[in-house]
């Protein structure tokens, strides 16, 4: 019999091993920023196609999806200080505030982690 122990299991992933997507809360959430940044004259559309992919839940590797997201709430922020944006603004705080642990209302990120050929859904 060949015992486990927890030194054992517990192995530092690869970054690219983990894949992340979002909750239906999120996802929602994304969808309405979107919305509310579409059509926006002076904001990146490269930002807004990042809001758009995210809002979709299809899971993304872990690097990316955490530079992308920082990406949309600094672009974001700016973006509805700068224009004054209440519109912009509300549907950032709600993609934040579904995100901050303790406060989601559901799931927030779903993770996806490959090992040896598997994938473990977390």
């Amino acid at each position: 019999m060949t015992t486990t122990t927890h030194a054992d299991r517990a192995r530092p992933l690869q970054a690219d091993s983990v894949k992340i997507g979002f909750g239906p809360e999120v996802r929602k959430d994304l969808t309405v920023l979107a919305n509310a940044l579409k059509d926006k004259d002076d904001f990146d559309p490269s930002v807004h196609q990042m809001v758009m992919s995210m809002s979709t839940g299809a899971p993304t590797d872990l690097t990316l999806a955490v530079t992308q997201l920082a990406m949309v709430v600094r672009d974001t922020a700016e973006y509805a200080a700068r224009k004054r944006d209440p519109e912009v603004k509300e549907a950032l705080d709600d993609v934040i505030g579904d995100l901050v642990p303790g406060n989601a209302r559901s799931n927030p990120i779903q993770v996806t982690v490959e090992t040896r050929g598997r994938v473990k859904i977390r």
